[in-house]
């Protein structure tokens, strides 16, 4: 028997997992079937369910067929706590039936004689078929039967633009079969174990007609079905150019601008590089509060304090989080137990975008770090990110911590940082006989001429003041220098510190 030719369709389906979608580059190919795999517990009964009743949403016909022993009913209580779930759809748009009986009873011809007819007499436009390790087994000891199969049921559903996902389960370190080489699109689901963690990554390793994202992409599984989230460097990995203008941001302290030469580049990234109890975050609450006043979005986003913190400590320096000509400022807060390196990139970039956020402080470095299993992934991502926040024209401050409180070796956080900063300045404490002095310097300013000296600041009920250079004879690079005669003993503060 000579099968017909399939019809090639170019329309999308997607799938309603937005992530997945992305890296689909759009969704699934009508008439095209899939192939989704993974251990017992990755989701895939979760998956499939969610693109029918997304698929039936938008007026399309879902079939379910299970070749498992599993009961409907238990199934439907199992779908009913996911947001996605419509019961008015069930039965109409959305329509269970069981193969298991079939397949038992008279093998894959009859299975595949029993999808056809379902499809028919339902005017199904898509096809799900969880437990295909079944039907595998069924065709055993032969296993081209099961070749057979897939090729007659791609052949039908092709000409009837139908599109199949099939879900089937796997072993670890499975081999590739020949009937995967049929198929026209393979997702894989799986569990990876890193220490005492566990995490979900979803990986396409075919996808015919059509570019995909490559590699693995983490997800979750929550009440909302799975949430993907795409590779940040995958996605956002080629290079933007961001604006051209050099217009200057001013940091918030007037003594600060004039050591920066006038302040920071819009859409620069700044690393505020310094031990605990440093001053870190309160120079960053002045960017932000620079911003408020401005009528600037700002968005303080941050892993250690709660917005009720962050906005609280800002009153106490006088600092208004409300803007009078603005939106005044956004604080967002991740807690730091069981963080996703890509969660974070995305959720960062889309309350950039859906809050038109002009200036951003990231607080701090510490918290991506602590998000990902893979540390060899924080150069590239933090890359990524810096390139495209300068792109949305965003300027950002971000804090990264050293790991001693006196110190003579300053360490960057991430490689990535010192190159990619377009500023960083150093704060640090030092011991000054029976005192205990904080110093900062500009240790880096891209494109800009600055101040080439050491400063004491001092934090005070108005937040930080920056006061003379800071005159000694040696050792202020190992923590414990030794004042010069000339020194001043005291820091006095520069012109312009009092804010305005």
């Amino acid at each position: 028997m000579i099968e017909p030719k399939r019809t090639i369709y170019s329309t999308r389906l997607r799938t309603g997992v937005d992530g997945l979608d992305t890296i689909l580059q759009g969704g699934l190919f009508q008439g095209h079937i899939y192939l989704v795999m993974g251990r017992p517990g990755a989701g895939k009964t979760i998956l499939g369910n969610q693109i029918c009743f997304h698929h039936a949403s938008k007026g399309g016909r879902a079939l379910y067929i299970t070749l498992l022993s599993e009961a409907h009913e238990a199934l439907l209580a199992q779908m009913r706590g996911m947001q996605f779930f419509d019961p008015t759809l069930v039965g109409t748009a959305v329509v269970y039936l069981n193969g298991y009986t079939a397949l038992r009873d008279g093998g894959l011809d009859a299975l595949l004689k029993m999808l056809r007819d379902a499809i028919r007499a339902q005017g199904a436009t898509l096809l799900v078929v969880d437990g295909m390790v079944m039907a595998e087994l069924a065709a055993l000891p032969n296993v081209t039967a099961y070749k057979r199969f897939i090729q007659d049921l791609q052949a039908w559903v092709g000409l009837m633009g139908v599109t199949v996902v099939l879900l089937t389960s796997t072993e670890p370190n499975h081999a590739i079969r020949a009937e995967h080489t049929m198929v026209d699109g393979i997702v894989e689901l799986r569990s990876v174990t890193v220490g005492p963690r566990s995490l979900r990554e979803l990986a396409v390793a075919k996808l015919r007609g059509s570019g995909f994202l490559e590699g693995c992409h983490t997800y979750l599984i929550s009440s909302e079905g799975l949430v993907v989230y795409p590779r940040f460097e995958a996605l956002f990995g080629a290079r933007r150019t961001g604006s051209q203008v050099e217009r200057r941001v001013t940091i918030g302290i007037e003594a600060l601008d004039e050591l920066l030469g006038g302040g920071v580049l819009e859409g620069s990234t700044t690393l505020l590089l310094g031990p605990t109890g440093s001053g870190k975050t309160v120079l960053g609450m002045h960017f932000l509060h620079a911003g408020v006043r401005a009528g600037e979005p700002a968005l303080c986003f941050g892993f250690f304090e709660n917005p009720a913190a962050i906005r609280a400590k800002m009153a106490r320096f006088g600092m208004n989080t409300e803007g009078s000509r603005g939106p005044g400022l956004l604080v967002e807060w991740q807690p730091s137990a069981e963080l996703l390196l890509d969660a974070i990139g995305h959720r960062l970039l889309d309350l950039v975008r859906t809050h038109g956020v002009r200036r951003l402080f990231i607080d701090g470095l510490a918290g991506l770090r602590r998000a990902t299993a893979n540390p060899d992934r924080v150069p590239p991502f933090f890359s990524v990110l810096v390139e495209e926040l300068g792109a949305l024209g965003v300027t950002t401050v971000l804090t990264g911590e050293t790991p001693d409180i006196f110190s003579g070796d300053i360490t960057v956080p991430t490689e990535a940082a010192s190159a990619l900063c377009h500023n960083i300045l150093t704060l640090r404490q030092v011991q000054v006989e029976a005192q205990i002095l904080r110093l900062l310097a500009l240790t880096k300013t891209r494109d800009s001429a600055h101040a080439r000296g050491l400063y004491e600041f001092e934090v005070s009920s108005a937040g930080v003041v920056i006061g003379r250079p800071f005159e000694l004879t040696q050792g202020a690079a190992k923590g414990v220098p030794a004042r010069g005669k000339n020194a001043p003993q005291a820091p006095r503060a520069r012109k312009g510190t009092k804010r305005k």
